[in-house]
């Protein structure tokens, strides 16, 4: 005998839609997902990828549903990864990858949640309180720029937005400097903060994400 579904919970009939259709493509797929009365929402947010052997990527969420998300990642995971995603503006997750072709991932999330709620948890804060971009660990050496006299520096991590270096460097609040980083164009930025011997900047002009995420994705892949 059947039971009637009307009284069941939304969260209820969703996880039953998860075990339908995990994965979210782009069209068609996504168009599927549909059909079968899955919700998914367009996002587009910056957010930060942490693998198993704790290699980290930055990569674009693109879309969302209550048991999945497609992330371009600019580089490929393996089907069948356990990642961590940490958006910038919604709260990190836990998630298998299902599909890779490339440069993007679909993902499972171990714990569907609730749409609504998930991408409203954090649209009511003030702009002053809200995350910043998601940045990605690092331990490299770069050159920065202080007047006209460039210095090696040790960077430990960076951002869309900026970076963050530590050096012995005497440097001021709001003082202009360069950061060159090997593989991409110098950064020009400013200090922002100084605590001790470390030292934060933040970036004129915000890099393009994919210029980040590539460089990221390179340092993480094993030399030839």
């Amino acid at each position: 005998m059947m039971s009637d579904a009307s009284g069941k919970s939304e969260s209820f009939l969703e996880l039953r839609r998860c075990q339908v259709t995990p994965e979210l493509k782009d069209d068609p797929a996504t168009a599927e997902d549909r059909r079968v009365g899955v919700r998914v929402r367009t996002v587009f947010q910056t957010a930060r990828v942490v693998t198993e052997d704790q290699s980290q990527y930055l990569g674009l969420l693109r879309n969302i549903s209550p048991c999945g998300m497609m992330i371009e990642t600019f580089v490929p995971i393996r089907t069948g990864a356990q990642i961590l995603i940490e958006p910038k503006m919604f709260d990190p997750v836990r998630a298998t990858v299902r599909w890779s072709d490339g440069r993007r991932v679909g993902v499972e999330l171990l714990k569907p949640v609730q749409l609504d709620a998930y991408l409203s948890s954090r649209a009511t804060l003030a702009a002053a309180h809200r995350p910043r971009g998601p940045r990605v660990s690092t331990d490299l050496r770069a050159r920065l720029r202080v007047g006209v006299i460039w210095h090696l520096v040790r960077l430990l991590d960076i951002s869309q937005g900026g970076a963050k270096v530590a050096t012995d460097l005497s440097v001021s609040l709001g003082e202009e400097i360069e950061l060159d980083l090997e593989g991409v164009a110098p950064f020009v930025g400013h200090v922002c903060w100084v605590r001790g011997a470390r030292i934060g900047i933040t970036f004129v002009q915000p890099v393009q994400l994919a210029t980040i995420a590539q460089w990221v994705a390179k340092l993480a892949s094993p030399a030839p």
